[in-house]
């Protein structure tokens, strides 16, 4: 189960709190939703700590890239031309991927690929859950990687802890799966409700569970929302009996196992929004806090995740801080926006590709997987090379600059993801997300 949790030096101010419990490809492998900050404690005296923060910061302000948002100009979209149907289904392609599909169960992922790029995610289910016993294995690793994402987006927990061999998504199916069905009524058409943001530029929101006020960051990143133990404890919110999990935190490499528990919150209410019976994760709030010896220098009380963000119409607004959480509405703008373990947004390179971006608002800087830079330089060796320069996309109509982007390295990167916007960009505008309508729209003012 991946959990963003909240890192104790530098790396904890770069990523902000928790993401989830179960772990798809893409939550298993996306560098950011994925991750999670840890706490790290140490007996050096606070004074080494202060050095060592100041120099660390002195360090992040001189390396900090050049970001600029500004409205786009008409990019031209170049056909681009693929050497496999592995190649195409890695990229989202569909139409390439039929014309390059060998045999029927190529096809058949293909039309799977065509339902989950449109929204059509029960039955890309049924496509996929067909494909389980496909005779090839690099193709049942697709499917299944595939299948994951669409029922965890569909909050099919029972299904997925079928569908899964990751105990922690067994553990979600037991305390989720036979749960009445998560609940989200708007007392008003929107609930616009006043942000904070974190040191990591999420943005915070007051809440209240089961009658108690807490103040929770939006995550949506986290594939659940998450609650610390005391705040839990405040709220008489319990786990539920006899099912355990774990979550893994940590910004890159293979992160850091901690114990988590599983529960529902009912009622729930943030604005005009009410809610129940909303999955949530509890996790210890030792591992939600930054101590140096005795001192608490942060504390998160909570997440927002994905499980309740993906069925709302979400306007975070930066510069004005606060925040609009209303029911999704109806467009026939074209889709931009998938689920594949975090968020990600279609954009579009300067040469016509299209450009996978996680959107992230727990992590503070934005950055490039591996597969993202080889897209933008061709055959880069990154063996010796830590970050791309001057790279620039279009996401819905802005145009998105940057002097330097750095690459992560993560296990198992999820296929196709190209890189994370997190805050540092985020934070220059309004991000606009409704994923029931396949939408996202990102503008600076």
């Amino acid at each position: 189960m991946k959990s963003r949790q909240v890192k104790g030096d530098e790396e904890c101010q770069e990523r902000g709190p928790v993401q989830t419990p179960h772990r798809t490809n893409g939550a298993r492998d996306r560098p950011g939703a994925q991750e999670s900050c840890v706490m790290h404690r140490d007996s050096r005296p606070v004074c080494a700590w202060a050095l060592l923060l100041v120099a660390s910061l002195a360090i992040g302000c001189a390396r900090a890239p050049v970001i600029r948002v500004e409205p786009a100009s008409a990019v031209p979209h170049a056909n681009v031309t693929y050497g496999s149907f592995g190649e195409a289904a890695d990229d989202f392609a569909p139409a390439a991927a039929r014309s390059l599909a060998s045999s029927p169960e190529e096809h058949a992922y293909a039309a799977a690929l065509e339902q989950f790029v449109t929204g059509d995610l029960a039955n890309c289910a049924k496509t996929l859950a067909s494909l389980g016993q496909a005779t090839s294995p690099s193709l049942r690793a697709r499917a299944r990687d595939l299948h994951e994402a669409v029922l965890m987006q569909l909050g099919a927990y029972r299904e997925l802890g079928r569908v899964s061999s990751d105990p922690d998504a067994a553990a979600v199916a037991r305390a989720f799966g036979e749960a009445p069905e998560q609940q989200l009524n708007f007392a008003a058409d929107d609930a616009v409700v006043p942000v904070t943001f974190s040191n990591a530029g999420s943005p915070m929101v007051d809440v209240t569970i089961q009658g108690y006020s807490a103040k929770l960051w939006i995550d949506c990143g986290a594939n659940f929302s998450v609650l610390s133990s005391d705040v839990a404890e405040r709220a008489g919110v319990h786990p539920v009996a006899g099912i355990n999990a774990t979550a893994t935190v940590g910004t890159s490499g293979p992160g850091k196992q901690i114990n988590a528990q599983l529960t529902l919150v009912n009622p729930f209410q943030v604005g005009a929004l009410r809610g129940g019976h909303i999955p949530f994760v509890i996790l210890s709030e030792k591992d939600l806090s930054l101590q140096i010896l005795f001192l608490t220098f942060l504390k998160v009380e909570g997440i927002l995740g994905w499980n309740l963000l993906r069925q709302v119409h979400l306007t975070v607004n930066y510069p004005q801080a606060f925040v609009r959480i209303g029911p999704s509405r109806k467009t026939t703008r074209d889709r931009n926006l998938f689920w594949y373990g975090m968020p990600v947004a279609v954009a579009t390179t300067v040469d016509g590709k299209n450009f996978y971006l996680g959107i992230d608002t727990g992590a503070r800087r934005s950055y490039l997987t591996e597969h993202g830079a080889r897209k933008l330089r061709g055959s880069l060796d990154l063996s010796n090379v830590s970050s791309v320069s001057d790279v620039s996309f279009v996401l819905s109509g802005s145009a998105v600059y940057f002097s330097k982007m750095d690459i992560k390295s993560m296990p198992r990167a999820s296929r196709g993801t190209d890189g994370v916007l997190g805050n540092d960009v985020l934070s220059r505008g309004t991000l606009d997300i409704d994923s029931l309508e396949g939408r996202v729209d990102f503008a600076a003012p």
